[in-house]
């Protein structure tokens, strides 16, 4: 079983392109000159202090820094003159871009300040229509009652004129 899982455990990290004693991963980064690396060699505790990284891990540790090194100071005044103005350069835009995402979000907030302030208005103006047609409703339901009281009325008196006539 033991066997079993150490192959197992082998053939995963054989996968994963990490072989040998030490199984050091190297990761190239994205500008092609970072490079980190990663022991997964068991670090012992000795007698409680600290684990240990293997010395090969930390000795290709520092050639790679050394490489990084020596390409700085291979590179010309005027390359890194050049870095120094491409740097401020994207400082600048990113300050631009940061200052029309400002621009714009304000101008965003004020466009629905106003579609706000319209609805407002238009609602007003529903409900302004809606209490006159309910004041005119009940205009016309007054005059229709004061109508039917006339009607009423010279009913009554007609009653009265036919049976002072009878």
């Amino acid at each position: 079983a033991r066997l079993e899982r150490i192959q197992r455990n082998s053939a995963f990290l054989a996968g994963l392109g990490l072989t040998g004693k030490n199984r050091i991963a190297e990761q190239v980064g994205s500008d092609g000159t970072s490079v980190v690396k990663r022991s997964y060699k068991k670090r012992e505790r000795r007698n409680g202090g600290p684990k240990r990284k293997s010395s090969r891990f930390e000795n290709k540790e520092r050639i790679v820094y050394a490489e990084a090194k020596s390409n700085r100071l291979r590179r010309s005044k005027e390359e890194i003159e050049q870095d120094r103005l491409d740097a401020i350069d994207r400082r600048e835009k990113r300050m631009i871009r940061a200052a029309e995402e400002v621009k714009a979000t304000v101008r965003r907030k004020e466009v629905r300040r106003l579609q706000r302030q319209e609805l407002e208005i238009e609602r007003q103006i529903a409900l302004q229509i809606q209490r006159q047609q309910k004041q005119m409703k009940r205009q016309q339901r007054e005059e229709e009652k004061a109508q039917e009281a006339k009607l009423k009325e010279q009913q009554r008196e007609n009653m009265t004129v036919l049976k002072a006539l009878l």
